[in-house]
């Protein structure tokens, strides 16, 4: 009988051992799953944050590549506009040129209708 009782004590052991270490682990298990959560948001929120980032690496790419373009233009307006001055200035030694040819012609004429 007393063999008995010891069984059953032992088995009432058992039993209240289990119900803490299921509890133990039901809570552990409620905390591993907060905390997945918790990274999976963390997770979302940096892969929201890496395509805003790679949109913004982007735009800024393509605005480079038309300030490079507008700086290409430019760059050849500038050649061209130096081109057009240098015309010019020969324009203006070729006139200053012609110019003293006249004067040197209206010098003579009054020369000889003197």
């Amino acid at each position: 009988l007393s063999k008995a009782k010891q069984k059953a004590k032992d088995a009432i052991k058992r039993e209240e051992d289990l119900v803490k270490t299921t509890s133990g682990l039901e809570k552990e298990k409620w905390e591993l799953r907060t905390e997945l959560a918790k990274v999976k948001e963390s997770q979302i929120i940096g892969d929201k944050m890496q395509a805003s980032l790679e949109q913004d690496l982007e735009n800024a790419t393509t605005e480079l590549r038309g300030l490079e373009e507008e700086l290409d233009v430019l760059r050849s307006e500038r050649e061209i506009g130096h081109s057009e001055v240098e015309n010019l200035k020969a324009k203006a030694v070729s006139l200053e040129q012609e110019v003293d040819l006249l004067k040197k012609s209206i010098t003579k004429d009054k020369a000889r209708s003197a």
